[in-house]
């Protein structure tokens, strides 16, 4: 569990050119934030992917917390089972674990 700090459950950053293949999450994640501007990101596998990411898998639950009280709020809240964004190529991956946004005043992707 974090506190304003992005998480995921194999890989912050997969590279160009990298690949990820064969993984399987299976711990619990969680991101609680209440920063305006701030674009709280959970992902089961990896928080970017520019590479691929191959026969992987999550079976953990996620969960997304945005307590923003600002009716101005910049921003996003992003729940990824497998990838929180995506630049690159996704290949026989799957999520089975439950996918949980909360979220006040921004949008939920």
């Amino acid at each position: 569990e974090t506190v304003e700090a992005d998480v995921a459950g194999i890989c912050a950053n997969n590279a160009s050119g990298a690949i990820i293949e064969d993984c399987k999450n299976s711990a619990t994640l969680k991101q609680t934030s209440s920063h305006n501007e701030w674009n709280p990101t959970v992902a089961g596998i990896v928080l970017e992917n520019f590479g691929a990411v191959v026969n992987s898998r999550n079976v953990a639950n996620l969960q997304v917390v945005s307590n923003n009280q600002f009716d101005n709020a910049a921003g996003s809240a992003n729940l990824g089972g497998v990838a929180g964004y995506n630049y690159g190529e996704i290949n026989k991956c799957k999520n089975t674990g439950n996918l949980n946004v909360k979220t006040k005043n921004i949008i939920a992707y």
